[in-house]
């Protein structure tokens, strides 16, 4: 015997994620570009903090806004001043250190808050390398704060205002 033909439904615990899905996915001509300017405080931590203090970064971004992700290209440069140290009862004076970095990088964001990540590569007064820094950010209007972490063989935390525009 046949079973009469029934609608299929949706389970209850299924429908409100997908409708939040329809709902806040832009289509493609949402997409909006953007770009950023920033600077702040960087504290060097690991062997970079041993030779040198805190010192301040400046960061540039333009980027590709989809609605809750970002995406971007960065580039920025850091610079920490040189201490003294001692060295087998020997004072030495360590130099600044100037740090290039470029990379890119996503940001998932909800409401006024975002977290992010980024990969990059670096040069100057240290080894070049990659590394990767974890991010998370406050929009207030055009004006951002940021907090991110950069890991790689030079590490440091940083904190910055920036304009996006």
């Amino acid at each position: 015997m046949k079973r009469p033909l029934r609608a299929a439904r949706l389970p209850a615990f299924l429908a409100a994620p997908l409708l939040a899905a329809v709902l806040v996915v832009p289509d493609r001509a949402a997409a909006q570009s953007y770009g950023s300017i920033g600077a702040g405080v960087a504290f060097p931590t690991g062997e970079l903090g041993d030779v040198t203090g805190t010192g301040f970064t400046v960061r540039g971004q333009a980027g590709l806004s989809l609605g809750l992700i970002d995406a971007h290209v960065q580039a920025g440069w850091s610079r920490f001043p040189g201490e003294e140290i001692e060295l087998e009862d020997v004072a030495l004076e360590v130099e600044d250190a100037d740090i290039w970095h470029a990379g890119v990088g996503v940001r998932l964001g909800v409401g006024i808050i975002w977290l992010g990540g980024n990969v990059f590569y670096s040069w100057g007064d240290t080894d070049d390398a990659f590394g990767f820094a974890p991010e998370v950010g406050v929009e207030l209007g055009p004006i951002e704060l940021v907090a991110d972490y950069l890991f790689g063989d030079t590490n440091w935390a940083a904190l910055r205002a920036g304009v996006r525009f």
